[in-house]
């Protein structure tokens, strides 16, 4: 064998074990979130993995989507909602139970619809141009820091 030849059967098998690697350390984070969500909520829930957004990886929990994050050994759960007037999803930081309860009851409404809201109360509707304005910011204000 060439020296190319060498060189791009050593770069395939390389992919090929960091490839295998990522997928055991993907099925192992999983394994670990939902120990944590069991910890945490109890073991009589119905637990659903689901890909999401950018390939990552959210939880059904019993129709409640969660995202886990790993933050300095400690896993931290997200429940992911949708706000009532653009339908932008956005993540609360729960704990426990008590957390899940307020954030169901209390509900939410985006930073830029409750501006939108404040500056015109009897708005019942979104414009297709406040929709598009919203999307963007939250488009922006989410890729802001990977590109910082």
């Amino acid at each position: 064998m060439s020296l190319i030849d060498d060189a791009v059967q050593a770069h395939a098998k390389d992919q090929l074990e960091n490839k295998e690697l990522e997928e055991k350390e993907k099925k192992k984070f999983i394994e670990d979130c939902l120990q944590n969500i069991r910890d945490r909520f109890g073991d009589n829930l119905k637990i659903e993995v689901i890909s999401d957004k950018e390939g990552g990886i959210a939880f059904l929990v019993d129709g409640l989507k969660m995202r886990l994050r790993k933050s300095q050994g400690y896993y931290n759960i997200y429940l992911v909602q949708t706000c009532p007037k653009c339908d932008t999803e956005y993540e609360g930081h729960i704990i426990n139970l008590k957390n899940i309860g307020k954030a169901l009851q209390e509900g939410h409404v985006s930073y830029d619809c409750e501006k939108i809201l404040k500056e015109g109360e009897s708005i019942k509707e979104f414009t297709t141009d406040e929709k598009l304005i919203v999307a963007l910011r939250t488009f922006v204000r989410e890729n802001a820091s990977e590109r910082i």
